[in-house]
């Protein structure tokens, strides 16, 4: 990725890059998905995804893993970067900075996290690219809890905390626009009123990611049927 200094603010880079909210935290925009697929035990998976990744300088990236899956962290511009790593039970602290230095490598199945490290208090975001090999999926990304806590010893305990985030799906029962229902677990983002593409007519619409289709959506709110904090089974209503 070649990278002008031309993003003055991250409000600039997010519009240049069209990014969105990431379910760990910052935001991020897949730019490579490969066409070639491998099979894994967890199912098919491309043989490897990129992602554009930013934080800004007042988010994180919270604990979280990729169970069998490796990733590569690419440092392009912006405030450098502080990776957390959890490793036989101590955290290990990595910053990364230099655009032309080696990526960070994150084994599968590691705890890590990540932060701006405030170092350049004139650009307000970092800026990364982050490849995953078997491609990246949603139902491969654990995010910590609290149980965390008990896979460190305890003076990493203030630290680890400070960077848990536990997020909260829902699970609804949906009806598109072809009048096909199916249960999707989603994140939700922003209720608004308005219209897209696939609602013409001006209504409240509900953002979200949807974790089956891995993609930021908007939900008109009455095709949603159903509702719970626990995956719907078939008969719910």
């Amino acid at each position: 990725m070649t990278t002008k200094n031309i993003y003055s603010s991250f409000s600039e880079l997010i519009k240049h890059l069209e990014l969105v909210h990431h379910i760990e935290g910052g935001y991020y925009r897949q730019n490579y998905r490969a066409d070639n697929t491998i099979s894994t035990h967890r199912g098919i998976r491309p043989i490897s995804t990129s992602i554009y990744y930013c934080l800004p300088s007042h988010d994180v990236s919270v604990w979280h893993k990729l169970v069998d899956v490796e990733e590569r962290i690419h440092f392009h511009y912006g405030d450098s970067v502080t990776i957390y790593t959890i490793e036989n039970r101590q955290v290990k602290t990595t910053l990364l900075d230099d655009p032309d230095g080696a990526p960070f490598i994150v084994n599968a199945n590691t705890w890590f996290a990540m932060k701006p490290s405030g170092q350049k208090t004139s650009v307000n975001f970092s800026l990364m690219s982050c490849i995953c090999e078997p491609g990246f999926d949603y139902s491969d990304l654990v995010i910590a809890d609290k149980q965390l806590l008990s896979e460190v010893d305890s003076e990493h305990h203030t630290l680890v905390a400070s960077l848990i985030k536990t997020a909260k799906f829902v699970y609804i029962r949906y009806k598109n626009y072809q009048g096909k229902i199916a249960n999707r677990r989603i994140l939700p983002k922003k209720l608004w009123f308005g219209a897209t593409r696939w609602h013409s007519e001006k209504q409240y619409l509900l953002d979200a990611l949807d974790m089956d289709k891995n993609q930021q959506r908007s939900f008109a709110m009455k095709d949603i049927l159903a509702w719970s904090d626990q995956p719907l089974e078939n008969g719910d209503l």
